[in-house]
Formats: C-alpha cells, sequence, structure tokens
C-alpha cells in the first residue's frame, strides 16, 4: 500500500527462468519512498517484492476492518520473500493479490502469461496441477485453489485479524461462506453466462436465482458478511460479487451493490486494482 516509508522491490528475472518457489536474492530498491509509482516490468517472469504496510497504513487497515490495530505488529522489510504469488492480469487471481495487500505482509508477484500459456507448461503444473492461476509457494511449498489459498493465508499469516478461531461461534459461518463462494457462486456464474440448462434439483450448486437471493438476505443489514469485522470469507464473497456486479449479472444497488462497493473502496482493494491494472497496461 502507498504511504510515507514504504519501498517497492523489483526483481527480474530471465524469461527463461524456471519457476521457482522463493524469490531471487539480487531485488533492488528503486524508489525509498511511494507515491512515485515503481514501473511494472513487461517480462512474463518479473517478480514484485511488497513490503510490509507502515504502522500508519496498516492501523487504517485495522480501523476499516472492524478490528484493534493493537493485535497486529508491521513485518520488517525484506529484500526476499518466501511467498510468491503467481498471478495474471484480470483473472481469478486478484482476490490473493487483494488479500495479500489486506495482509500487509511481504510478498513476491509472479506474472504468469495465460495468452503465452504459462500456466500449462510443466513447471507451473507442478504448483497447480490443474494449469490455472491463482497458486502461491510459501516456503517453496505450493498451494492452489482460491478457497485454500485464502484460508491458508488467513491462519498463517492473519494473527486472528481474517478468521474465527476454532470454537469461536461465528466460525462455523466463516466456514461456509468460504466455501459457499468457490462451491455454489462461482458454478452459478458459469450458468449464467454460459446459459447452461440444468436442473436446480441435480446440481450442487443449485441455480442462479437462489444465489442472489441468498446473497441479498446474508448481506442486508450487515457491512460485512458475518457482520461488523471483516475477514478472509469477504475475500472470496466479494470478489465475487464485484465481478458480479461489474459484468451486470447481479444488481449495483441494494446490499449486494452497496456490499461491492464497501469492498472496492478498501484501500488494499484499491491497491490491488492499480497493481493487477499497471501489469495488465504493459499486455
Amino acid at each position: 500500500m502507498s504511504g510515507p516509508g514504504v519501498t517497492m522491490r523489483i526483481a527480474a528475472a530471465s524469461v527463461n527462468a524456471p519457476i521457482t518457489g522463493k524469490a531471487g536474492t539480487n531485488a533492488k530498491c528503486l524508489s525509498s519512498r511511494r507515491p512515485a509509482r515503481c514501473p511494472v516490468r513487461a517480462a512474463a517472469s518479473t517478480r514484485f517484492l511488497r513490503p510490509a504496510l507502515d504502522v500508519g497504513t496498516r492501523q487504517a487497515h485495522m480501523a476499516a476492518s472492524g478490528r484493534h490495530a493493537e493485535r497486529d505488529q508491521p513485518m520488517p522489510l525484506t529484500e526476499t520473500s518466501d511467498l510468491v504469488l503467481y498471478h495474471a492480469p484480470r483473472s481469478r487471481s486478484f482476490r490473493i493479490l487483494w488479500f495479500l495487500e489486506e495482509l500487509g505482509v511481504p510478498y513476491a508477484l509472479h506474472r504468469v502469461s495465460l495468452e503465452k500459456g504459462e500456466q500449462k507448461s510443466a513447471e507451473f503444473l507442478k504448483l497447480n496441477p490443474s494449469g490455472k492461476v491463482p497458486a502461491i509457494t510459501d516456503r517453496g511449498a505450493p498451494v492452489a485453489e482460491s478457497g485454500a489459498i485464502v484460508a491458508y493465508l488467513a491462519e498463517r499469516y492473519g494473527n486472528g485479524r481474517f478468521s474465527p478461531a476454532p470454537g469461536d461461534p461465528d466460525r462455523g459461518a466463516y466456514l461456509q461462506w468460504l466455501f459457499y463462494a468457490v462451491g455454489v457462486m462461482e458454478p452459478c456464474f458459469g450458468e449464467k453466462f454460459f446459459k447452461w440448462d440444468v436442473p436446480a434439483r441435480q446440481a450442487g450448486w443449485g441455480d442462479f436465482a437462489t444465489m442472489e437471493r441468498v446473497m441479498t438476505e446474508a448481506l442486508a443489514g450487515r457491512t460485512w458478511i458475518l457482520g461488523d469485522a471483516f475477514t478472509a470469507a469477504d475475500i472470496l464473497i466479494g470478489s465475487n460479487l464485484h465481478w458480479g456486479v461489474l459484468w451486470h449479472i447481479l444488481p449495483s444497488e441494494g446490499p449486494i451493490g452497496s456490499y461491492a462497493d464497501r469492498c472496492r473502496a478498501r484501500p488494499a482493494f484499491l491497491e490491488a486494482t492499480r497493481i493487477d491494472e499497471e501489469l495488465a497496461a504493459q499486455g
């Protein structure tokens, strides 16, 4: 995120360099202050090393999330990161980029060119056998599938900020919405876009109309999906509803539209959007 004392470090590797689970050690600090923007490199293998947020920005994030800033401590800046996001602009991996900005932890961003088919390369298939983004590696260990990545990051780096602990009364609802986002909402979007004629009784996801009703009722009178606190479930629900509103298949007003607006107004969402659009502009 932007703010005084925050640096952007960029490490560019050879286009033919193999995909690995750890950012290079030769990252160079291009700027010691922002908002002056560091340029986005066009090479497919470029990695962007994101620093931890400064204390003031992290406190602002905590206030926006409805949680207490004193519960979180900023992580030190680093020239390298063991946490790497394999990302394609304007794809489902945006949600993980957004969540990493919410977390404020150092991470490296490795661009994957879908146009060049890099997601189907032998190297990438070791990270995600389905050949899809997003994928991450953390200390060299790969994690694929959006829901799994979000749950993993929340538990490993959230320090209790983004997921109710086991035994918390909200834990069940939190898990329900995590799975609902990927197991129901996304198939419903496919049904709507591709005009699938599948009987709702036989489809595990039900149908689009039911999903829209469920989300409208769940968000009515609430700031976030669990209430006042922003959680990792809002990353998945929010990214889905954001795209649904953008594609005009969900209402831009009412509980769904208002919720999508709140998601888009979050500083981390805005910064993730800036990074994503800068990458997309490189072609």
